[in-house]
């Protein structure tokens, strides 16, 4: 049996029907060459007036930097740390996190994932994944067109948003936790 960790509470009561910025993207965390950070940025550049959040990691490398800027000329703002609530208000209002973790808090706030087809995500994602194969620039591409087009689909999100809300609560973790320890 299978028991899904939970989420902060926080993530639990989101705004998911807030307006979404259509072609706002973000990325959370480490963006190391399996991370795929690149190949996102590589997607995003066919994407006129697309806006890309980057959260944590280390700091931007002067390679990063060149290809967010001279190469590519996304608009993009980077930081390093925040509150969790203003990553909640970052997915409330985001189109769609582009794949890595935290996939299941994003969800929650009705931020569709973008992800490739290699990862567990298809077991949890309540709907709200764009599956990219493999994750070459073109697959990425087509997984952000995916999300731009879904943008306006509110019960989508809501629906999705509430599957991953109850798979990933405290109270259900806790609960399957009490059957498998002391009813099972």
């Amino acid at each position: 049996r299978v028991v899904h960790n939970s989420i902060s509470d926080c993530y639990l009561d989101a705004d998911v029907g807030k307006a979404r910025c259509y072609k706002s993207f973000v990325y959370v965390g480490a963006r190391k060459g399996y991370k795929n950070f690149q190949n996102a940025v590589l997607a995003l550049a066919n994407i006129p007036d697309a806006k890309l959040y980057i959260i944590g990691g280390p700091r931007l490398s002067r390679k990063e930097i060149r290809l967010l800027t001279s190469t590519l000329r996304i608009d993009f703002e980077y930081t390093s740390f925040v509150t969790e609530s203003k990553l909640r208000s970052i997915y409330e209002t985001c189109n769609a996190l582009l794949y890595t973790s935290p996939i299941a808090e994003a969800m929650a706030c009705g931020c569709f994932v973008i992800s490739g087809s290699n990862s567990s995500l298809s077991e949890v994602h309540g709907g709200m994944n764009f599956d990219i194969g493999s994750g070459s620039p073109k697959e990425i591409l087509e997984g952000i067109n995916r999300a731009i087009e879904a943008v306006d689909d509110h019960h989508h999100r809501i629906v999705g948003s509430k599957r991953i809300r109850n798979l990933f609560s405290f109270e259900t973790f806790k609960s399957a936790m009490k059957e498998i320890y002391f009813d099972g």
